[in-house]
Formats: C-alpha cells, sequence, structure tokens
C-alpha cells in the first residue's frame, strides 16, 4: 500500500464543487414529480460527501477542523 499525499481544503473544494454539480444535474434531469427519486439520489451524495470529508480529516489527523 502506497502512502498518498496529506489531503487539502482545494480537495474538498473539488468534492463540494462535484456534488453541487451533481445537484444541479439532477435538478434538471428529474422532473419534480419524481421528487422521491431526485431526494434519494441526493441523499446518496450527501453520504458519499460525509464519507470523504472523515476520510480526508482522518488522512489529516484532523478533528473538527482543527488540528489534533
Amino acid at each position: 500500500m502506497t502512502k498518498t499525499k496529506p489531503r487539502t481544503a482545494d480537495d474538498f473544494r473539488s468534492v463540494v464543487n462535484a456534488t453541487l454539480y451533481v445537484n444541479d444535474v439532477l435538478n434538471q434531469l428529474v422532473p419534480q414529480p419524481a421528487s422521491e427519486a431526485k431526494n434519494k439520489a441526493l441523499q446518496e451524495v450527501d453520504e458519499l460527501l460525509k464519507t470523504v470529508t472523515d476520510r480526508i480529516q482522518r488522512e489529516n489527523g484532523l478533528i473538527g477542523g482543527e488540528s489534533a
């Protein structure tokens, strides 16, 4: 297993921007009556974002945004 470089705020911004992009695409593709499907997809994206955020914080030794 190779060691990866520490994640940065730019990495986090990239994830957030990707999430916002997915949200915009879903808003365009999913009709309003199918809001349950859209909400489920957004929930999955939110869970993925939380997972990525937690991993970045763990890899950088961060807890709650503060250096440990």
